[in-house]
Formats: C-alpha cells, structure tokens, sequence
C-alpha cells in the first residue's frame, strides 16, 4: 500500500475507475448484495456492507467493513478494513468508483505472523490501489 499516490498515478487510477464505470453500466451489471466474496488460489475473501463514516463532498470518502479470510489459518479469521479514497461519481449512469488511498487491515487477536499472512491474502485476492465499484445497482430515478 501506497499512502502517497503522485498526481499522475492518481489520474491514471481515476481514468481506469471512469472506464470501468461505463463499462459497467453499459453492461447491464447488477449490484450482488452484501456480503461479497472473492476467492483466489484457495484462498476467500469475504467482504461485509460497508459502513460509510463521511462522504465528503463526493469526492473523498472514509469507510471501515467487516472482513473475514479462509485458507490461510487454520480457522476462518475476522478482521476489519478502513478505507480513505476517492470517488467519481457518475450520476447520468448511477455509478461510484472508489479509489483507494490508503487501507488500513486490522485483525485483532492475531499473531503478528498471521496478521501478516492474513494481510498478504487480502492484498492478493484485493490489491489495495486498484479502483473499487461499491454498486452498479440501477439507483432509484
């Protein structure tokens, strides 16, 4: 994770969030509800509702959500993300992008090894700076 984008990796991520954001919505994709799940080499991500601390301006928001990784550790492990980003809101297609500044991944009660691990995963399965589409559910006109 890279706290400090430089402005031209900054525009490239917002460019890539607006192109998948058309994408998207050109598609016809639909918001698969809460919790989501994504797996990787074994591993899985399961990713809880967010819940949204600001949103300020449309521009930059600060999240935290439940998270929880199988396949690392012996046992599930639970843990919690907070997310400052961007976003680009696209209101003529109802669309948001998110784009990661900075993820913070805590697991309380684990190792400092497994905490590791269990960041590694995650990282894996979800790289921290690729842009984020928290819905491309058709909002309500």
């Amino acid at each position: 994770m890279n706290p400090q984008l430089t402005p031209r990796l900054l525009v490239a991520l917002i460019v890539a969030a607006a192109s998948s954001c058309f994408t998207a919505a050109s598609q016809g994709a639909t918001d698969s509800g809460w919790p989501r799940v994504f797996t990787k080499n074994g591993r899985q991500l399961t990713v809880y509702e967010p819940q949204v601390e600001y949103w300020n301006g449309y521009t930059n928001v600060y999240f935290r959500c439940a998270i929880a990784v199988k396949g690392v550790t012996k046992r599930e492990r639970f843990g919690i993300a907070e997310v400052f980003g961007l976003t680009l809101v696209e209101q003529a297609i109802r669309c948001v992008a998110v784009v990661p500044v900075q993820r913070k991944l805590r697991f309380t009660g684990a190792s400092d090894a497994d905490a590791a691990a269990l960041r590694a995963a995650v990282d894996q399965i979800r790289p921290p700076d690729q842009p984020r589409f928290p819905s491309t559910r058709r909002w309500p006109a």
